[in-house]
This record gives C-alpha cells, sequence and structure tokens, in this order.
C-alpha cells in the first residue's frame, strides 16, 4: 500500500463503513430479516474475500509468467533450430 511502513503491507485495514454496510445486506439477504449475524460472520465473509481477491491476483501472475515461460521456449527452440542448420551447413 502507497504510504504504509513495509512491516504493515500484509495487515487488513479497518473495514469502512461502506463496506461493513454491503456486508450486513449480504448476510440479511442470506439469511433474512429474523437472523441476527455476529462479528464473527461480517469477518468471515471479508477474509472470504480477500481470499479470493488474493487467489485471483495469483492466478493471473501465474497465467502471465506461463506466458513468458511458452515464449522462451518458443525462442530456445528456434535458437536450437538455427544452430543446428548452422553446424550442418559449416
Amino acid at each position: 500500500m502507497p504510504g504504509m511502513p513495509h512491516e504493515f503491507e500484509d495487515q487488513f485495514q479497518p473495514p469502512s463503513e461502506q463496506e461493513l454496510e454491503r456486508v450486513g445486506k449480504l448476510l440479511r439477504a442470506v439469511g433474512g430479516r429474523n437472523v441476527q449475524w455476529g462479528a464473527s460472520n461480517v469477518l468471515d465473509v471479508l477474509v472470504a474475500e480477500h481470499r479470493l481477491r488474493s487467489e485471483r491476483l495469483t492466478s493471473e501472475r501465474l497465467m502471465r509468467a506461463t506466458w513468458v515461460l511458452a515464449g522462451a521456449t518458443v525462442v530456445l527452440a528456434l535458437a536450437t533450430i538455427t544452430l543446428i542448420f548452422a553446424t550442418l551447413a559449416g
């Protein structure tokens, strides 16, 4: 996070009022008006959302790395073929 010391970059920031309200609406939609949800339920939703976000970022990075490795493999294969032809021609 910009402006945050390095030691705090892995820590969650407290949820905003809008975020808590959104999660409350989600839980009320799931359980109905008569169900009381506790703080642990709200925290479970927030942690699940953070986990999904983290997994999505990890997946994107892995996909990018896979394409880079595939490109490097193609370049190495072409270089190998070129070296074989250069050796046979010489």
